[in-house]
């Protein structure tokens, strides 16, 4: 294990199997399965900000839910301090479970609406012993103002929050139990635009004062950006492009990540290109194509693109694509 990665992945598959007609057993056709996440490997450092993007049902969330366990991995490693997660039994697992702890993208259904926002973070303290009952009520106190609540709050059920005010009692369930990992799952995606910027803003703050860990997932390129030191791209279960976030988004080498940034509306109407950044639809995870899993959709596909699958390799200091022909230097495009 490398020794400034908090979380090392390695090999990690997660398959769904697709559900059975009654047609399909009496001709015995094969199990399907949806390939979800299909082996990765990823190594999160120990106190950064890793982004987390791709288009929707690329496999974001499946690979984040079984990094931590929710989903049980069907091969591969997960090592956390040297533990391999994927390995051992759930009641093995059940200390490191407040050390990874998860910000999910609905806070309307992430929390039990028949409690208060007291009994929420209460019941997470009781249940990890993070603290005794003497100080449990200054441990609630102390999280709800660092995640911008006044303490009536704590009375409150759910329901009478708004969208960012019950996103702000998740993020104060998550840091509660002083995790050393936060995997925010498109934390902001169902939030109006506007408080968007103050819970991006409270994360950032919150990674800092605390030296969290965070793998924070989205389809904004422009959150991502803002938040995030280095950035991964995910295309149909797999990693196909990471590096340090300047270095993605001035220099993008994988043509998916290209077109996924010229996808990305400007803000100013009158620059917007009218150019179709990608052609086509994604793939189906069930019935993948073979070799490369992006050349039905790329532009610049060439031999073998349909014959092997590319790795993941050093293409300049620290930037890894998953590329035959990635993309040279923007400077050299310029000059071509």
């Amino acid at each position: 294990m490398k020794g400034n990665a908090l979380i090392e992945v390695r090999g990690l598959k997660k398959y769904f199997p697709v559900k059975r007609q009654i047609i399909d057993t009496v001709l015995r056709k094969p199990q399907e399965y949806l390939y979800a996440v299909d082996l990765v490997d990823l190594d999160i450092l120990q106190g950064e900000t890793l982004g987390l993007v791709g288009e929707s049902g690329c496999g974001k969330s499946t690979l984040a839910r079984t990094i931590i366990r929710l989903y049980k991995p069907d091969a591969g490693d997960v090592f956390f301090d040297g533990v391999n997660l994927a390995k051992i039994s759930d009641y093995s697992l059940r200390p490191y479970r407040k050390n990874l702890q998860m910000i999910f993208q609905d806070p309307y259904s992430s929390l039990n609406p028949r409690i208060s926002v007291h009994d929420t973070l209460a019941e997470a303290i009781r249940f990890h012993r993070i603290c005794g009952k003497k100080d449990m009520e200054e441990k609630i106190k102390e999280v709800m103002d660092m995640v911008g609540l006044t303490p009536d709050a704590a009375d409150r059920l759910p329901s009478e929050f708004s969208g960012g005010q019950r996103q702000r009692i998740g993020i104060a369930r998550a840091i509660v139990l002083n995790p050393r990992i936060i995997i925010a799952d498109e934390p902001v995606s169902a939030l109006d635009v506007s408080i968007q910027a103050q819970v991006i803003n409270l994360l950032s703050d919150l990674q800092a004062k605390l030296n969290l860990t965070m793998l924070f997932i989205s389809h904004d390129l422009r959150v991502v950006r803002h938040i995030a030191g280095r950035v991964a791209v995910m295309y149909l279960g797999k990693i196909i492009e990471l590096s340090r976030t300047g270095e993605i988004f001035a220099d993008p080498r994988h043509p998916y990540t290209d077109v996924l940034l010229h996808a990305e509306p400007g803000l100013d109407p009158r620059f917007r290109s009218r150019e179709v950044a990608i052609s086509g639809e994604p793939p189906s995870p069930i019935n993948l194509p073979p070799g490369c899993r992006f050349h039905p959709r790329c532009k610049y596909r060439g031999a073998g693109c349909d014959a092997r699958e590319p790795p993941l390799v050093e293409v300049s200091p620290g930037h890894m694509a998953a590329c035959f022909y990635p993309l040279c230097p923007k400077k050299e495009r310029k000059s071509q």
